[in-house]
Protein backbone atom coordinates (compact mmCIF):
# COMPACT_ATOMS: atom_id res chain seq x y z
CA UNK A 1 0.00 0.00 0.00
CA UNK A 2 1.57 3.33 -1.04
CA UNK A 3 1.85 6.06 1.52
CA UNK A 4 1.67 9.79 1.01
CA UNK A 5 1.70 12.91 3.14
CA UNK A 6 -1.35 13.04 5.45
CA UNK A 7 -2.80 10.06 3.56
CA UNK A 8 -4.84 12.38 1.34
CA UNK A 9 -4.85 13.89 -2.13
CA UNK A 10 -4.13 17.59 -2.37
CA UNK A 11 -5.63 19.74 -5.11
CA UNK A 12 -3.22 21.42 -7.49
CA UNK A 13 -5.88 23.37 -9.41
CA UNK A 14 -5.52 27.13 -9.73
CA UNK A 15 -8.04 28.03 -7.07
CA UNK A 16 -8.51 31.22 -5.05
CA UNK A 17 -9.98 29.36 -2.06
CA UNK A 18 -7.10 29.68 0.40
CA UNK A 19 -9.15 28.16 3.24
CA UNK A 20 -9.52 24.78 1.54
CA UNK A 21 -7.68 22.02 3.44
CA UNK A 22 -6.85 20.27 0.14
CA UNK A 23 -5.18 23.33 -1.43
CA UNK A 24 -1.54 22.45 -2.19
CA UNK A 25 0.31 25.42 -0.79
CA UNK A 26 3.96 26.15 -0.14
CA UNK A 27 3.25 25.48 3.55
CA UNK A 28 1.93 22.00 2.71
CA UNK A 29 4.96 21.36 0.49
CA UNK A 30 7.37 22.36 3.27
CA UNK A 31 5.47 20.35 5.89
CA UNK A 32 5.64 17.25 3.67
CA UNK A 33 9.40 17.72 3.32
CA UNK A 34 9.77 17.92 7.11
CA UNK A 35 7.60 14.81 7.53
CA UNK A 36 9.75 12.90 5.00
CA UNK A 37 12.95 14.19 6.62
CA UNK A 38 15.18 11.29 5.56
CA UNK A 39 14.68 12.27 1.87
CA UNK A 40 12.86 15.63 1.83
CA UNK A 41 13.24 16.29 -1.90
CA UNK A 42 11.23 13.14 -2.64
CA UNK A 43 8.41 13.51 -0.12
CA UNK A 44 5.42 11.52 -1.42
CA UNK A 45 2.47 13.86 -1.92
CA UNK A 46 -0.65 12.84 -3.84
CA UNK A 47 -1.75 15.64 -6.17
CA UNK A 48 -4.73 15.94 -8.49
CA UNK A 49 -6.90 18.65 -10.03
CA UNK A 50 -10.02 18.28 -7.91
CA UNK A 51 -11.74 21.44 -9.20
CA UNK A 52 -14.29 19.64 -11.42
CA UNK A 53 -17.51 19.48 -9.42
CA UNK A 54 -15.94 20.96 -6.30
CA UNK A 55 -18.51 23.16 -4.53
CA UNK A 56 -15.71 25.18 -2.88
CA UNK A 57 -13.74 25.92 -6.06
CA UNK A 58 -13.18 29.65 -6.64
CA UNK A 59 -11.79 30.66 -10.01
CA UNK A 60 -9.04 33.25 -9.52
CA UNK A 61 -9.86 36.70 -10.84
CA UNK A 62 -6.26 37.23 -11.89
CA UNK A 63 -4.50 34.13 -13.28
CA UNK A 64 -1.15 35.89 -12.91
CA UNK A 65 -1.53 36.28 -9.16
CA UNK A 66 0.10 33.88 -6.76
CA UNK A 67 -2.99 31.67 -6.47
CA UNK A 68 -1.32 28.30 -6.19
CA UNK A 69 2.00 26.83 -5.24
CA UNK A 70 4.02 25.04 -7.89
CA UNK A 71 6.77 22.77 -6.54
CA UNK A 72 10.25 23.98 -7.55
CA UNK A 73 10.87 20.86 -9.64
CA UNK A 74 7.89 21.78 -11.84
CA UNK A 75 8.79 25.42 -12.36
CA UNK A 76 10.50 26.75 -15.45
CA UNK A 77 10.08 26.57 -19.18
CA UNK A 78 10.26 23.01 -20.41
CA UNK A 79 9.83 23.97 -24.06
CA UNK A 80 8.37 21.58 -26.56
CA UNK A 81 9.74 18.58 -28.37
CA UNK A 82 9.00 17.72 -31.97
CA UNK A 83 8.09 14.23 -33.12
CA UNK A 84 11.29 14.20 -35.18
CA UNK A 85 13.33 14.78 -32.02
CA UNK A 86 11.55 11.96 -30.23
CA UNK A 87 12.14 9.59 -33.17
CA UNK A 88 15.81 10.62 -33.23
CA UNK A 89 16.18 9.87 -29.51
CA UNK A 90 14.37 6.55 -29.90
CA UNK A 91 16.67 5.53 -32.74
CA UNK A 92 19.74 6.53 -30.75
CA UNK A 93 18.59 4.59 -27.67
CA UNK A 94 17.60 1.56 -29.74
CA UNK A 95 21.06 1.47 -31.29
CA UNK A 96 22.81 2.07 -27.98
CA UNK A 97 20.94 -0.63 -26.08
CA UNK A 98 20.36 -3.06 -28.93
CA UNK A 99 16.60 -2.85 -28.93
CA UNK A 100 15.24 -4.59 -32.01
CA UNK A 101 18.59 -6.02 -33.10
CA UNK A 102 18.73 -9.18 -31.00
CA UNK A 103 21.34 -7.83 -28.57
CA UNK A 104 19.02 -8.12 -25.59
CA UNK A 105 19.03 -11.59 -24.09
CA UNK A 106 17.09 -13.14 -21.25
CA UNK A 107 19.21 -13.67 -18.14
CA UNK A 108 17.15 -16.69 -17.19
CA UNK A 109 15.27 -18.97 -19.52
CA UNK A 110 11.61 -19.28 -18.41
CA UNK A 111 10.49 -22.67 -17.15
CA UNK A 112 9.39 -24.94 -19.95
CA UNK A 113 11.65 -23.41 -22.60
CA UNK A 114 10.95 -20.40 -24.75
Amino acid sequence: MPICYKDMTFCNALCANKGCPRNYTEEVHEAAKRWWSHDPDNAPVALSDLSQGCPDFIEPSNWNSNTTFVPPEAEGDFGSVTEAQVRSWQKELNERFGIGSGKLVSLEEPEGGK
